[in-house]
């Protein structure tokens, strides 16, 4: 299998985020960025620390 994950920055947000997974995540909530969970999953921490850093693009290689 092989997957593409899409992050985008958002400079507005208005109304409540909606959890349209249940059966895969038990819950949704917004962090600041100096402020992240120490369960967030390693691939979206890395995306987001590059995003922090304003890198445009970035890619992980995976092994088989």
């Amino acid at each position: 299998r092989e997957y593409i994950d899409i992050f985008l920055r958002a400079e507005k947000w208005i109304g409540e985020i909606i959890n349209m997974e249940p059966e895969k995540c038990d819950d949704l909530k917004w962090f600041e960025l100096d402020k992240l969970p120490e369960n967030i999953v390693p691939e979206v921490k890395q995306a987001l620390e590059r995003i922090k850093k304003k890198v445009n693009f970035s890619e992980i290689g995976w092994g088989n």
